[in-house]
């Protein structure tokens, strides 16, 4: 009984959590990709990540286009996965 009374509003939470999720990710892609030759240092002189000139460009592409995928609902289940499974350098 309380799933039919409160399934409208989780429909509701769950558009709003993915155009929140894809606003983000549209924005800090579209930084990266604009940004890219720091995006790029910050790979390699930061974050010691291996072949940062392949990966950065990679990674800010994925940011942007996964984004502006799960903004829009198309392969949105794809696009959360591909950008959740990303690696984190904040991660311990």
């Amino acid at each position: 009984m309380l799933a039919k009374i409160f399934q409208d509003q989780r429909d509701i939470a769950l558009l709003l959590i993915r155009i929140a999720f894809g606003l983000i990710f549209c924005l800090y892609g579209w930084r990266h990709v604009t940004g890219l030759e720091g995006y790029t240092e910050t790979f390699a002189n930061r974050f010691h990540i291996p072949f940062p000139n392949v990966l950065a460009p990679l990674v800010a592409w994925v940011e942007l286009l996964g984004g502006a995928a799960a903004l829009l609902g198309i392969f949105a289940r794809y696009a959360g996965i591909l950008l959740s499974s990303w690696w984190s350098p904040h991660s311990p």
